[in-house]
C-alpha cells in the first residue's frame, strides 16, 4: 500500500511507520506542505494521512502572505483542497484526517467528502514523549 503522510511531528512519522511496515508498504513521509504537494503529484496513492497544523514543532514552516499582508502558515486545510483539484482517476482510495484539532479537522472532513473523497477522522491518540 502506498501512504502518503503529512504531519509536523515526527513522533507521528514513527508511529505511522511502525503501523504500515508490511513487504508491500511503502510511507512517505512530508512534514511541510509545499514537500507534500511535490509528493501527491508523483502517483496515486493509496491512503493519504492529514494533520491539519503543520508549523508547531517544524523550524521554517511554508507560509504566505495573506490578502492583508499577514505571514500565516499553510495548512492541512490546503492539503486537502489540493487533494480535492486532483482528477478523478488520481484521487486516493482513501483519506485519514488524524489531525487532533476539531474545527480544523471538520472542516478538512467536509471539504473531502464533498468532493467525494472517502475520509475520516480518526485523531491522533498521543503527543510526543
Amino acid at each position: 500500500m502506498r501512504v502518503l503522510v503529512l504531519d509536523d511531528i515526527k513522533h507521528r512519522h514513527d508511529t505511522f511507520d511502525r503501523t504500515y511496515d508490511g513487504p508491500d508498504d511503502e510511507v512517505v513521509h512530508c512534514y511541510r506542505y509545499f514537500h507534500f504537494l511535490d509528493m501527491l503529484l508523483t502517483c496515486r496513492w493509496d491512503l493519504i494521512h492529514l494533520d491539519h497544523d503543520l508549523g508547531d514543532f517544524v523550524d521554517n514552516a511554508d507560509t504566505y502572505v495573506d490578502g492583508w499582508g499577514n505571514s500565516q502558515e499553510y495548512n492541512g486545510g490546503h492539503a486537502a483542497m489540493r487533494v480535492c483539484e486532483l482528477d478523478d482517476d488520481c484521487l486516493p482510495d482513501r483519506v485519514i484526517v488524524h489531525s487532533v484539532n476539531p474545527v480544523g479537522a471538520r472542516a478538512m472532513v467536509s471539504l473531502l467528502q464533498r468532493r467525494g473523497v472517502p475520509v475520516t477522522w480518526e485523531p491522533f491518540g498521543d503527543l510526543p514523549p
